[in-house]
């Protein structure tokens, strides 16, 4: 956040709050963010009458009401931004803090009802991770399914979903345009799990009793348009956002002691940073500390919901020295391209968040729906919400319920 000088300055987040809410607006760690002036507006969440609480359903317009605009911009919008890529205006409240709007009620203020999830929440949710990485899972999944015969196509876009054959038990038709390859370089996909390569374009044509819809929501929607009779799709969804992640492996003796501890969150009125946040990956994962060192390995975050990614159109060269710039700033070290080892970067130009205004009803009115059309099921973060705590469990219901009809039209057959 801007420390009033041109410069930034950090402070660890409240730990009493809910997405950046504090349940004590006056604590000593809710000041240092957003001074004696916030803290006080804030406060007179406590005073002000539980009529007017009624049910909220904008994170951010609740927030502002009862908080102020610096509870808003320097607590909530940064955690917002950083978890959901949307704005907290365009929250649910009740999809990204259920229970809020009962306890709030109840306590008479939103501080309060803070403080009641707080003492509710269970203990010992610390993040996980894989050790070696993600991609150590999607390793083991391709292996299983090479176990099984299983064809993995990829660098294949589907552009094509219909219904064919018997009205009451469907078969779909899929087509894929493939690309022509452009490097020979091993991807870690099993041989057997990989379809043969292309010299050209092509179009794969893969007819089958079941399909399950699993792309983002820029292409699902297409698909199932085509797909589902009847099935109007209302157009008001809110515009995915595009966020890019920039992995910085660095040779940095000043960052040994981690100065900023596992990362931090920028406040959107933070000048001269482009990044939203920072994470200093080989301070906060042990494994990856014994893997990199005497490295570093570092991410910083890039697009906020409704304005440009600061990334776009920039090669690599260009986006190595902003993030140089940005990481130097965050963490006060001076950090240049002697420092770098190497770059990666991976987008997201699809981050359509479960948590928008909205999006609980439009994901039920397409879920009854999907239940009228035996065989063809949807699944993926735009409909679950994001982390694999919400996707897996979706995504196993989606193929639990094809694998039921499967054995059913067996048995019956």
């Amino acid at each position: 956040m801007p420390d009033g000088k041109g410069g930034v300055k950090s402070a660890p987040l409240p730990k009493t709050g809910v997405l950046g809410i504090p349940a004590n607006p006056l604590g000593e760690d809710v000041r240092a963010i957003i001074g004696w002036r916030g803290a006080l507006r804030a406060y007179t969440d406590r005073l002000k009458p539980i009529l007017r609480i009624g049910r909220a359903h904008s994170l951010g317009k609740l927030v502002r009401s009862r908080m102020g605009k610096q509870v808003l911009d320097r607590l909530v919008t940064p955690i917002s931004s950083g978890v959901y890529s949307a704005d907290p205006m365009d929250l649910d409240v009740d999809v990204v803090a259920p229970g809020l709007n009962e306890a709030m009620t109840r306590q008479g203020s939103l501080s309060g009802g803070v403080g009641e999830l707080v003492e509710a929440r269970k203990a010992g949710s610390a993040v996980l991770g894989v050790r070696g990485g993600m991609h150590r899972v999607v390793d083991a999944l391709l292996t299983e399914l090479a176990r099984f015969e299983v064809s993995v196509v990829t660098a294949a876009e589907v552009t094509s979903l219909a219904a064919a054959g018997d009205p009451g038990a469907p078969r779909w038709r899929a087509v894929a345009r493939i690309a022509a390859p452009e490097t020979s370089e091993d991807h870690s996909v099993p041989d057997a799990a990989t379809e043969p390569a292309a010299a050209e374009p092509t179009d794969l044509v893969v007819d089958a009793r079941f399909a399950i819809v699993a792309t983002p929501a820029r292409s699902s929607r297409p698909l199932l348009r085509e797909a589902v009779d009847g099935w109007v799709d209302a157009g008001d969804w809110p515009e995915p956002a595009s966020v890019e992640i920039v992995t910085l492996v660095l040779e940095a003796p000043d960052l040994d002691g981690a100065p900023r501890g596992t990362g931090l969150l920028v406040a959107a009125d933070t000048t001269g940073v482009g990044a939203k946040a920072f994470t200093h990956s080989s301070a906060k994962w042990a494994w990856l500390a014994e893997t990199a060192a005497p490295r570093h390995v570092v991410r910083l975050s890039y697009g906020r919901a409704g304005a440009p990614n600061p990334l776009d159109g920039l090669d690599d060269d260009a986006v190595a020295d902003l993030a140089l710039a940005d990481l130097s700033k965050l963490t006060g070290l001076r950090l240049d391209r002697s420092n770098l080892i190497e770059l990666g970067r991976t987008a997201w130009r699809d981050a359509l968040s479960h948590a928008a205004l909205g999006q609980r009803e439009r994901v039920e009115q397409l879920e009854e729906t999907l239940a009228a059309v035996p065989g063809l099921e949807a699944t993926g973060s735009w409909l679950s919400g994001t982390g694999l705590a919400s996707v897996v469990p979706h995504a196993r219901a989606a193929a639990a319920r094809i694998r039921h009809l499967a054995v059913a039209e067996r048995t019956e057959g």
